[in-house]
């Protein structure tokens, strides 16, 4: 379960505890918890960079709505949301359609997440990179190759070595 590492073409971002704050109140009208400013501004950063950005995510309904709050729908270039997929993370064929929809070789995509099974473990399994996004996991728990950041606001650093 090691992915090659190397400069990366495509980040596959998930929603919840990603783009959003765990304890972030919700939004009345949707009912999801919107995208953080750090989170839009990460985003935007990538983007600038030219790298394809997309959203993979467990789902019940689109996040479509919330990133257009957040002035980034635009940004991404598939969304890929397992109410629509019919498959969850950490379900394999969930990595394929990231893979499908990504074009390019599994070690140019990094996925980034808050959950080590789910973001870190299953992308990396199906020959991703992947970054954990949250609190320093204990040691020896993250696979070696996997990268770790404390907040989104660190991924465009992150990527900027990765690339070069």
């Amino acid at each position: 379960m090691t992915a090659v590492a190397g400069p990366v073409k495509v980040v596959a971002l998930d929603y919840s505890r990603t783009l959003t704050s765990a304890d972030g109140p919700r939004d009345p009208t949707s009912g999801m918890r919107p995208v953080t400013d750090e989170a839009a501004e990460a985003v935007r950063a990538l983007h600038g960079r030219g790298l394809t950005l997309l959203l993979a995510s467990n789902t019940l309904t689109t996040r479509r709505p919330a990133l257009e709050c957040a002035g980034i729908a635009d940004l991404f270039g598939g969304l890929i949301e397992s109410h629509a997929l019919r498959a969850a993370k950490p379900d394999g064929r969930f990595y394929r359609a990231v893979l499908q929809s990504a074009g390019c070789a599994p070690h140019e995509v990094l996925f980034v997440g808050a959950n080590q099974v789910c973001d870190v473990t299953g992308p990396m399994e199906a020959g991703m990179q992947a970054a954990l996004i949250g609190a320093e996991p204990e040691p020896g728990v993250l696979p070696p190759a996997a990268h770790h950041l404390p907040t989104i606001a660190d991924l465009p650093s992150l990527v900027e070595r990765l690339c070069g």
